[in-house]
């Protein structure tokens, strides 16, 4: 029941406005549907308006034409078990005659009709829909995605440069050598397990196969570049040196001691937070390699924590290129590790230096050193066990 009070009488009467009706899911209003509306009488000149509808599937939005009037109304909840003679068939007179020639617009805007599902789908499917559906999709004109421009429009040079930055690594990984050293097998003694480990090492670190997000692109990203050349030219008579003091490694390594990549990603962090104390702390490296390799560190850890495919793709195919960018971004975090912990376990003379980093400390640089160099000998010996690539990978699904 709804009625309109306002004005400076204060009158009472029947709403002068008009109600708009909104079904469920619509953003436009609609004319209101075929319902019956009447008056009844309050007084000799007052009335209101009864109003029925599906207060679950629709809401009425009033909209007065004096803007001081005041609409009231009393909500009453009616449950109908009964038929009411003739209604259906009136709706369906009303809308027989209108179906036959209704678009599908139409149809989308007028209810209740009969047989609504059904003709839904025939004006739907028709050719004419069809038809219209097509011709307004090649219509559509679909820019380029935001920030696709080449980085070359912004550095003419930038092909260049990595031409050079591309041709120079190929050069340094003709060095390797070319039979597959595959760390399983059987061997005489450790001696010789420690010869085809460092052989693999090698060939690893000649290839330098990071991936492109290793190339720098801009002048900041050089910062990174003397630890990553370093470790790339790195001679075997030094390997021999710096990896001895970590042998004997304990043999067979499981699956235990692989790192899972979120905990590589906060070791690179805290390489490159032990780089910045010593540094602030006045040691100051022979090579003066100690901030560019805390930055690689940082940088190898952001790789290990970066989106990975198998976050949008649930069973992503696994190439050779994905097990070596891998197996090469832990051998390079390793040497990071263990320059660092160099740097800790020994005095340097300095005019600068501070009090020595705490014992402790330099301990847990050094036992981190060794896991990733665990890490690196899993991994490798895991690739070993594969099967032949490429092969798909599907994530485990919980029981």
């Amino acid at each position: 029941m709804v009625w309109e009070e306002g004005g400076e009488g204060g009158y009472v009467q029947n709403p002068q406005g008009v109600h708009h009706v909104f079904f469920t899911g619509d953003a436009r209003p609609r004319a209101p549907p075929i319902l019956e509306v009447s008056n009844m009488k309050l007084e000799e000149n007052d009335a209101c308006q009864v109003i029925l509808f599906d207060s679950k599937n629709a809401a009425l939005f009033y909209e007065p034409q004096d803007a001081t009037a005041v609409r009231r109304s009393i909500a009453f909840d009616l449950y109908v078990n009964l038929h009411v003679p003739g209604f259906d068939d009136n709706v369906d007179a009303i809308n027989e005659a209108a179906c036959r020639t209704m678009t599908l617009g139409h149809l989308l805007t007028t209810t209740p009709i009969p047989g609504y599902n059904d003709r839904f789908h025939q004006l739907l499917f028709s050719p004419e829909s069809i038809e219209a559906i097509f011709a307004k999709l090649a219509q559509l004109n679909i820019g380029p995605p935001p920030n696709t421009t080449p980085v070359a429009t912004e550095d003419p040079n930038l092909k260049i440069k990595f031409q050079q930055w591309e041709a120079e690594n190929i050069a340094k990984a003709a060095t390797i050598f070319n039979a597959p050293l595959r760390l399983q097998g059987t061997y005489n003694n450790t001696l010789d397990f420690q010869d085809r480990l460092r052989a693999r090492m090698l060939n690893d670190m000649r290839r330098s196969f990071l991936g492109l997000r290793f190339f720098p692109h801009k002048p900041r990203d050089g910062d990174k570049e003397p630890a990553r050349i370093w470790i790339r030219d790195m001679g075997m008579t030094e390997i021999v040196l710096r990896v001895g003091q970590y042998f004997p490694i304990a043999l067979p390594l499981h699956q235990p001691h692989l790192i899972p990549p979120h905990k590589l990603s906060l070791g690179g962090a805290a390489i490159y937070q032990n780089a910045l104390e010593l540094i602030a702390n006045g040691y100051a490296d022979a090579d003066g390699l100690l901030y560019s390799v805390g930055t690689l560190a940082q940088a190898l850890g952001d790789a290990f924590g970066a989106y990975k495919e198998i976050q949008h793709n649930p069973e992503p195919e696994i190439n050779d290129n994905d097990l070596l960018i891998y197996q090469t971004r832990c051998l390079y975090l390793f040497w990071c590790a263990d320059y660092v912990a160099g740097c800790m376990s020994r005095r340097v003379k300095s005019e600068f230096v501070k009090p020595k980093v705490a014992k402790a400390k330099k301990g847990a640089m050094g036992r981190d050193a060794h896991a990733l160099l665990l890490n690196y000998v899993a991994w490798c010996l895991f690739v070993d066990e594969l099967p032949p690539r490429p092969f798909h990978v599907r994530q485990p699904v919980d029981a």
